[in-house]
C-alpha cells in the first residue's frame, strides 16, 4: 500500500493506493478544505461543501439524473416534472406546497 500527501499539515491532499497493479480501480483524493481546480489562473472548479462551477457544462451525450421536483421558481425541473404540472394545472387541481 502507498501512501502520500501534498500540501501542509492544516492544508493537504491525500492519497493512497492499495496496489500499482489496480490499475482500473478509481482514484480517491481526501482534503482538508476542499479542492479547487485552475487554469491559466483561472478557477475553473472548486470541491466543498458545495461544488462550484465556473466554466460552462459540455454535457455531450450524457445526461442529468435523479433531478428532484423543484421548490422554487429558481430551480430546473424534468420534462416530465412540467408535463405533469401542465395537464394536473389544466384539470383545475390546486398546487398544495410542491405538490399538485
Amino acid at each position: 500500500m502507498t501512501k502520500g500527501a501534498l500540501g501542509n499539515p492544516q492544508n493537504f491532499i491525500g492519497y493512497t493506493a492499495d496496489s500499482p497493479l489496480k490499475t482500473r480501480s478509481p482514484v480517491a483524493i481526501e482534503t482538508t478544505k476542499g479542492l479547487a481546480v485552475e487554469i491559466s489562473d483561472s478557477n475553473v472548479i472548486q470541491f466543498g461543501q458545495r461544488i462550484n462551477v465556473n466554466k460552462d457544462i459540455s454535457m455531450r451525450e450524457f445526461r442529468i439524473n435523479h433531478l428532484p421536483d423543484p421548490i422554487s421558481r429558481e430551480e430546473p425541473a424534468t420534462k416530465n416534472y412540467v408535463y405533469e404540472k401542465n395537464l394536473l394545472s389544466q384539470s383545475g387541481q390546486k398546487r398544495v406546497g410542491n405538490k399538485w
